[in-house]
C-alpha cells in the first residue's frame, strides 16, 4: 500500500441504538504515519466512532477500510482478529479495567506476545519483553508487581506496552490521559510522542482536553452530537476556530481570571468547517 494513501478510510459512517443517533453519516481518513484527534464534549460520538474504528461496535451504515481492506464488520474468527489487532490496538482511558488482575505487568505483556508473535519463541519473547518494559520505562519492581499495587500512571504504561506488544500500525487512544494527576499525564504524553518518533506509529486520539489534542496531533476533527462540525490542521483549528462550537470548547479552557458561563445558543451541526 502507498506511503500515501490512508491508512484507515471511513465513508459515509453512522451508528443508531434504537431512537438515538449516536454517529450521523460521516466521512474521515487518517494518513499513514501521523496523527489524528478527534474532540468533543461526553456524548459527542467520538468513542462510538472509535469503537466502530476497532470493530467493537457494528456500523448501522457506512464503510471503514484499514489497509484498504474492508473491516465494516466485527471478526468472525480468531485468526481475523489477530489479523485485525496488529492493524489496530486501542488504549482505554481506565488502565485497570484493561489489565488481568492475577497477572504481574510482565505476564499481561507476555501473554500479547506469544499470541501475536510465536516465530519469536521462548526466548525472542523474553528479550521482546524486556524492550518494551524498558522503552514505557517499567522498573523492576513494576515488572513483577499486579495491577492493584501500582499508580494509575504505571498501569498505564504497562497497557501500553501490551498495546505496542502487538506491533500495531495504528494506536486509537480514548482518553488514554484523562485520569491521570498534570505530572504523570506529562510523562505519558512524552512516552507517547517518543514512541511515534521511534516507530512511526499512527496515533488517532479521543479526547475533549485541547491542550493534550494540540500535543499530540497534527489534524483534528471536532464533534457535536455525533456530527463533525470542523475539520483541519490542529495548529490552525485551535488558534482560530470558525465554528461556534469549537470556539465554546476553547473557551471553556480554565485560565487565570476564567469565569465560566453558561452558553445555550450553540446552532446546531451543519456542514463543518474546514480548514486548510
Amino acid at each position: 500500500m502507498s506511503e500515501t494513501e490512508p491508512i484507515i478510510q471511513v465513508s459515509g459512517l453512522s451508528k443508531r441504538f434504537g431512537s438515538v443517533t449516536a454517529v450521523q453519516p460521516l466521512d474521515l481518513s487518517v494518513t499513514r504515519h501521523t496523527s489524528l484527534g478527534i474532540v468533543g464534549e461526553s456524548g459527542s460520538g467520538k468513542t462510538t466512532l472509535a469503537n466502530m474504528m476497532i470493530g467493537r461496535v457494528r456500523p448501522s451504515k457506512g464503510s471503514i477500510t484499514v489497509n484498504g481492506n474492508d473491516r465494516s464488520r466485527p471478526a468472525n474468527t480468531a485468526v481475523e482478529r489477530r489479523r485485525r489487532a496488529k492493524e489496530l490496538q486501542m488504549v482505554f482511558q481506565d488502565p485497570y479495567s484493561s489489565l488481568n488482575p492475577r497477572y504481574t505487568a510482565e505476564q499481561s505483556i507476555l501473554e500479547v506476545l506469544k499470541l501475536h508473535h510465536p516465530e519469536l519463541g521462548s526466548h525472542g519473547c523474553t528479550a521482546r519483553l524486556a524492550e518494551l518494559c524498558d522503552l514505557v520505562g517499567l522498573d523492576t519492581r513494576q515488572r513483577t508487581s499486579q495491577p492493584f499495587s501500582l499508580s494509575g500512571g504505571q498501569r498505564q504504561r504497562i497497557v501500553i506496552a501490551r498495546a505496542l506488544a502487538a506491533t500495531p500500525e495504528v494506536l486509537i487512544l480514548d482518553e488514554a490521559v484523562a485520569a491521570l494527576d498534570v505530572s504523570i499525564q506529562a510523562q505519558i504524553i512524552n512516552l507517547l510522542l517518543d514512541i511515534r518518533s521511534e516507530f512511526g506509529t499512527t496515533y488517532v486520539l479521543i479526547s475533549h482536553d485541547l491542550a493534550v489534542v494540540r500535543q499530540l496531533t497534527e489534524e483534528v476533527v471536532v464533534m457535536r452530537r455525533g456530527q463533525v462540525v470542523e475539520r483541519g490542521r490542529t495548529s490552525l483549528v485551535l488558534s482560530d476556530p470558525q465554528h461556534q462550537y469549537t470556539q465554546q470548547l476553547k473557551e471553556s479552557i480554565p485560565r487565570p481570571g476564567w469565569k465560566p458561563v453558561h452558553r445555550d445558543d450553540i446552532p446546531e451541526p451543519s456542514a463543518p468547517t474546514q480548514l486548510a
